[in-house]
């Protein structure tokens, strides 16, 4: 059936029903879809503006997945609830970050590999002359600046719908954007409420809450298993290896290929401490489970550092931990 779209302005999304497309995860992949959007957004707002309200709709979802994502790591809740993305829905490739990037500015680049929705709009519109995807890009944005809890703009920079051999974007703080002048991250932002946004997302996400924890579930209540990565709040070697046993009789952890453990709140300042790390890690391995290391500190970095030779990723927080463990998980192929 096909779905109405108001021809609005795209602020007027936070006001009326068209901010509903963003409980619409079919739009990041079923290009028919997708495809029909753009052709009516393009008729009844034009192409630019209809770029801008795909950015946004992208946003909201961005946020929304990624808010009821972060939520897993709450005390209430130990799993995805009914309706939610366990990971991003879009399949992001990150590249390395690049060389001089001022410290402590987030800076990523990256591509979409499927130039899913680049296709969907070739398929229904032909190419275009500027880059297509601008949902892809809403939807980047939204899941890292949820994820990162920083205001962050994705640009695309190539693109397959106007001819490029692929679809890459360039992801920078709204503020990074407004000292380099660039234009179209200026355009973007220029009807772009951050605070807004990030509420009417976290609502659409509370809205869909599921049922009450299994037994299973409260057994380990610490113990966070979101789609293939397992995440460890860190709090002795027994809790931690408990942990790690879900993966061979928790039929929800199975799939588990990367392991976080989190160490926010450890102390770890001795021998012994180091090694009972070594043996989670070690315990991790034995699982087929890649570890990453998070919350690293004054506290933790003299245990940690040995591990770090050994190759182990270390993560200064837990939302980059996660960002890093699915990036880790594509590159093993796996599916989300």
């Amino acid at each position: 059936m096909k779905r109405a779209v108001r021809a609005t302005p795209p602020s007027a999304l936070l006001r009326n029903a068209d901010a509903n497309l963003v409980c619409e995860p079919r739009l990041l992949t079923d290009a028919r879809l997708l495809g029909a959007l753009h052709a009516e957004l393009e008729t009844k707002q034009g192409a630019a503006a209809a770029a801008r309200s795909l950015f946004q709709i992208g946003v909201l979802q961005g946020l929304r997945d990624a808010h009821a994502g972060l939520a897993l790591l709450g005390e209430a809740a130990t799993r995805p609830a009914a309706g939610h993305s366990a990971a991003p829905l879009l399949v992001i490739d990150l590249a390395p970050r690049p060389a001089g990037a001022p410290e402590g500015e987030v800076t990523i680049v990256g591509r979409w590999p499927q130039a899913h929705e680049a296709g969907a709009r070739i398929t229904r519109l032909g190419h275009g002359a500027d880059p297509t995807c601008a949902l892809s890009a809403g939807y980047t944005a939204g899941w890292y600046s949820g994820l990162l809890e920083r205001d962050l703009i994705a640009v695309e920079r190539t693109c397959v719908g106007r001819g490029d051999t692929d679809c890459r974007f360039e992801l920078r703080d709204a503020e990074s954007w407004r000292e380099r002048g660039d234009a179209r991250a200026l355009w973007l932002l220029e009807d772009l409420p951050f605070g807004a946004f990030r509420s009417l997302a976290a609502r659409s996400a509370d809205a869909n809450e599921s049922a009450p924890p299994t037994a299973s579930e409260s057994e380990a209540p610490v113990v966070h298993v979101w789609g293939p990565v397992m995440v460890i709040p860190f709090s002795g070697v027994e809790e931690a290896l408990r942990g790690l046993d879900l993966i061979g009789r928790d039929p929800a952890a199975c799939e588990v290929s990367v392991v976080i453990v989190d160490l926010v709140n450890a102390v770890l300042d001795d021998a012994f401490d180091a090694a009972a790390l070594e043996l989670v890690v070690t315990t991790a391995r034995g699982w087929g489970a890649e570890p990453v290391l998070s919350g690293i500190s004054s506290l933790t970095s003299s245990a940690v550092a040995d591990l770090e030779e050994q190759g182990v990723t270390t993560c200064k927080d837990l939302p980059l931990a996660i960002a890093s463990a699915f990036q880790i998980v594509r590159a093993q192929g796996r599916t989300l």
